[in-house]
């Protein structure tokens, strides 16, 4: 039995800036990293420096490509992030779409979130899964993503950690 920490940086207790980091055998594994939307102190929060070392993160899983899941991820690349980003093709390809618009959003001090060389540089680390398909990020880490039905390629991220199940559900229906 491995230990293992999860920490909440954003999608609890609230329905906006998912962003939730496993840490387990060795392994830093962010599951989401959206940005915030809707309230008054949204762009500070998303432009905020994370509260972990984005370059000691081995892996990112995305559930799916809406901003409020994808939005920081080019943001984790300009912090030193260099890992895979784990995916199902659907995803990866609307992330691309839909972080390019994001690019534009500001900080009100009128710094932008990310660059286009830092989206560049993060499409290149999409690795795309099937649903269904086994995954090891360690010796007793692994997980799969199953379809969720939410939008286009969305998915649940079903993580197995030392003998345990997690459940990551992203949005439902």
């Amino acid at each position: 039995m491995i230990n293992a920490k999860l920490s909440f940086y954003g999608g609890a207790r609230e329905v906006t800036g998912a962003c939730y980091l496993l840490e387990a055998g060795g392994k830093h594994v962010l599951v989401d990293c959206g940005m915030f939307q809707g309230c008054d102190d949204c762009d500070i929060r998303s432009h905020a420096k994370f509260p972990f070392d984005a370059a000691g993160l081995d892996a990112v899983i995305i559930t799916h490509a809406h901003i409020d899941h994808i939005g920081r991820i080019p943001k984790l690349y300009k912090e030193g992030f260099r890992g895979t980003i784990y995916a199902t093709a659907p995803t990866r390809d609307l992330s691309a779409i839909l972080l390019e618009d994001a690019m534009n959003f500001f900080h009100p001090d009128g710094e932008n979130l990310f660059s286009a060389r830092d989206l560049a540089a993060t499409m290149k680390l999409f690795h795309p899964l099937e649903y269904g398909e086994d995954t090891a990020l360690g010796d007793e880490i692994s997980f799969r993503l199953l379809e969720a039905g939410h939008i286009l390629g969305s998915s649940f991220v079903r993580l197995s950690v030392g003998g345990k199940t997690i459940l990551f559900s992203g949005d439902v229906g």
